[in-house]
């Protein structure tokens, strides 16, 4: 198994989960158990009753695209969680200490998007990285690496919150500066990347690679028959400005193509 339990201490029939290591990933803080293994979070007041015959499950890292897809397939009817405040990677983690179903807690969800926690007291909980076992807990799950061009990641990270989210981590590795930083997260970036593509490579599972700036949402439509989803739902949440988005393009067409006419002296209206 890629992942192992270091230590899993029993307390008065609570659970706690220390030190639970992620081979080449660090150390993760102790998890609090009275807050991860109470009852889930999730509102469903606004969640359709259908249910899909399948799990999904994105196991890339966050600011690849989450928000966006996870308010995709919610649109669509899919009964989707998003992050819901870290407590979806708490539960994950402390159902794992107890030898439950991951999702145990969330059974009222189909989708999983944003299965991160991390917190200034040194918690750092990344639930997607769990795909080896919800692989073997969910054999008709659909696992999703979103992914996008690693340096437009970086900088998407480090912008967070303001800030905030890079002090956090700036906090849990010791690094002294964005630069550190940003090896650390390249280094995260490439080893994760090359345990999904190799484990997922022998395996049967419905697996596929979402490059957020050319796949969305056309990839999901063809490789979620089950969900029939409609692409007049798409919309992008939490982007920043940047190269991929359909607007900045069109500009920078119409720009081309109005240069393209300057320099060979065809009026605008000469078509």
């Amino acid at each position: 198994m890629v992942f192992t339990c270091t230590a899993v201490a029993m307390d008065n029939a609570k659970t706690k989960l220390e030190g639970f290591v992620i081979k080449g990933g660090g150390r993760i803080g102790a998890l609090r158990s009275d807050v991860a293994i109470g009852p889930a979070h999730g509102s469903m007041h606004s969640q359709p009753a259908a249910r899909l015959p399948i799990k999904i499950f994105q196991i890339g890292f966050n600011k690849c695209g989450t928000s966006t897809i996870h308010h995709y397939l919610r649109s669509n009817g899919v009964r989707s969680i998003h992050w819901d405040h870290g407590r979806l990677a708490q539960r994950m983690f402390a159902n794992l200490a107890n030898g439950d179903d991951l999702l145990a807690g969330y059974e009222a969800f189909d989708a999983f998007t944003d299965m991160e926690h991390l917190d200034a007291n040194g918690t750092f909980l990344e639930g997607f990285k769990l795909f080896p076992y919800l692989a073997a807990q969910y054999a008709n799950a659909v696992f999703i690496l979103n992914t996008r061009d690693r340096e437009d990641w970086i900088r998407s990270r480090l912008r967070h919150s303001k800030g905030g989210y890079a002090r956090r981590h700036h906090a849990y590795y010791k690094t002294r500066s964005d630069h550190e930083l940003a090896e650390v997260w390249r280094m995260e970036w490439e080893r994760h990347h090359t345990r999904v593509t190799h484990f997922f490579s022998k395996k049967p599972h419905r697996y596929f690679v979402c490059r957020i700036e050319t796949d969305l949402p056309h990839l999901l439509n063809e490789r979620l028959p089950e969900c029939r989803l409609d692409d007049k739902h798409y919309k992008l949440y939490k982007v920043s400005r940047s190269r991929w988005q359909p607007s900045f393009l069109e500009r920078c067409a119409s720009f081309a193509q109005r240069r393209i006419r300057s320099l060979l002296g065809i009026e605008s209206r000469g078509g």
